[in-house]
C-alpha cells in the first residue's frame, strides 16, 4: 500500500494477509491500525531493540526477573503481547507492571520450554496511544528437579549355568529430563555379597558376568541397580531390579542310593519276575536316567527296565550258578556311575532223586526170598525201597 498524502490525527485500518505456496496455498489475516500523529507527538523509545535474560527454571512464582525501561515525555504503560505458541507466552508465564518489571505467574519447566520470546509494548495513556515494542529473550536455566527413570522395572534375563565368565547379560537404560546431568549406575548394598559373580558398569549400565554360575547352588538372583544423575549433594537417584534365573545344564552325574546293593530270587521265579528297583540321585533337572548291567552276567539272566527295576530275564538255575554278582551302571548321556548288585538264587525242588547203585537182578531175587522167609513187609516206591 503506498500513502501519497495524509492528514494528522487520521485513522487508517486494514489487513495484511500471509499466504504460502501450498497447493491449495493457505492463508491467514492480522489487523492493523495505524494512526498519523504530528512532529510533537513522540513515540516511546526503549534503550535497546531487543533484550536477552537468563534465570533458574525453579524460580518461584512472583518473582521479579527482568526490568525494561522505554522512554517517553509523556506516562506510559507497559503490556505483553501473547503470541500463539508457549514460548511467545500463551499460556501466560510471565507478566509485566507499569515500572516495566517482568516476574513469574505460573511454574516453569525448562524440560517443557526451555526459553521465551516476549513481545513487549510500552504505549502512552492517551486516547489513541503511541507505541514502541521491544523483544525480550528469557532462556530457563537447568535446574536438577526430575529424577531419572528407568526403561524397564524390573528388567529380565535367563542364562546357561555353563555360560562362561566375562560375557555381558544385559544393559539397564536410564533418562533423564534434566539435560545438563550425567547418569551413573550401581549395585544395591544388597548385592555386594553377589561382587564375585556380577558387576555393572558405572557409565553404561552394563551387566557382566565374572564367574560362572551353578544351578545348583542357587537359581535365581535379585540385583538392585541404582542410578544417580550427579556426585553432589543434591543429586537424585532411582532403581530398578534385574531378575536373573539360571537355566540348568547336564554338569552333575546320577548317584546311586548305595555302592551295593542284595536280592534274591527262587530259581524257578518267571520271566519277568521283579527283585528290586534301584534308585538314583541327579542334582541336574534335565537328566534321563538310563540303567546297564556291564559285568557279571553274560548270558543276559537279567534286566533293568527304565525306571531301575531288575527283573529275571531268562531261565535261572541254581545248581548251575548259585550267585550273582553283577556290576549295574547308570548314564545321563553325559556321565556314568557304578554300582554292584549280589543276585542269591534260592533252590526249587526241581530235580527227582537218583539211586548211587544199581542192584543185579539175582541179588534183587535173593532179597526177596530174605523177605519172605523173615515176613519183612516192603514198600516199594519209583526209584527207592523202605523196608519195616
Amino acid at each position: 500500500m503506498t500513502i501519497t498524502s495524509v492528514l494528522v490525527d487520521e485513522y487508517f485500518q486494514f489487513f495484511v494477509q500471509a499466504s504460502d505456496k501450498g497447493n491449495p496455498p493457505m492463508k491467514n489475516n492480522v489487523p492493523v491500525n495505524m494512526w498519523v500523529t504530528d512532529n510533537d507527538d513522540a513515540q516511546p523509545i526503549f534503550t535497546q531493540p531487543s533484550y536477552s535474560f537468563f534465570m533458574l527454571e525453579n524460580e518461584p512464582v512472583g518473582s521479579v526477573i527482568a526490568t525494561i525501561k522505554a522512554m517517553s515525555s509523556a506516562p506510559l504503560e507497559y503490556l505483553i503481547i501473547p503470541g500463539f505458541t508457549r514460548s511467545s507466552n500463551t499460556p501466560s508465564r510471565f507478566s509485566i507492571d507499569s515500572q516495566g518489571r517482568i516476574y513469574v505467574v505460573a511454574p516453569l519447566d525448562m524440560e517443557t520450554n526451555s526459553g521465551f520470546t516476549l513481545t513487549v509494548q510500552a504505549q502512552t495513556l492517551s486516547n489513541t496511544p503511541l507505541t514502541q515494542q521491544t523483544t525480550v529473550n528469557v532462556r530457563l536455566m537447568d535446574v536438577n528437579d526430575n529424577y531419572p527413570y528407568f526403561e524397564s522395572n524390573p528388567y529380565y534375563v535367563t542364562v546357561p549355568e555353563n555360560t562362561k565368565a566375562g560375557l555381558d547379560l544385559c544393559k539397564v537404560i536410564a533418562h533423564d529430563n534434566d539435560k545438563s546431568y550425567k547418569l551413573s549406575y550401581s549395585f544395591g548394598d544388597d548385592v555386594r555379597k553377589y561382587s564375585h559373580l556380577f558387576s555393572v558398569d558405572s557409565a553404561s549400565g552394563v551387566i557382566t558376568l565374572l564367574s560362572e554360575l551353578d544351578r545348583e547352588v542357587q537359581e535365581f538372583y535379585n540385583l538392585t541397580v541404582w542410578v544417580r544423575d550427579n556426585e553432589g549433594p543434591s543429586a537424585l537417584q532411582n532403581f530398578t531390579i534385574v531378575h536373573v534365573t539360571v537355566i540348568d545344564y547336564n554338569d552333575n552325574p546320577p548317584i546311586f542310593s548305595r555302592t551295593h546293593y542284595q536280592a534274591a530270587v527262587n530259581e524257578d521265579a518267571y520271566m519277568g519276575t521283579i527283585l528290586m528297583t534301584l534308585t538314583t540321585i541327579d542334582k541336574d533337572l534335565t537328566s534321563d536316567i538310563h540303567y546297564f548291567i556291564t559285568e557279571g552276567d553274560p548270558e543276559g539272566k537279567f534286566k533293568i527296565s527304565s525306571n531301575g527295576d531288575v527283573f529275571v530275564n531268562n531261565q535261572l538255575d541254581r545248581e548251575a550258578v548259585p550267585r550273582y554278582k553283577l556290576t549295574v551302571a547308570a548314564t545321563d548321556k553325559a556321565f556314568v556311575t557304578t554300582a554292584s548288585l549280589t543276585i542269591d538264587i534260592l533252590d526249587a525242588n526241581d530235580n527227582a532223586p537218583v539211586c548211587s547203585k544199581v542192584f543185579h537182578f539175582t541179588v534183587l531175587r535173593f532179597l526177596i526170598l530174605f523177605i519172605e522167609l523173615n515176613e519183612i513187609k516192603i514198600f516199594f516206591h519209583k526209584s527207592f525201597i523202605i523196608f519195616y
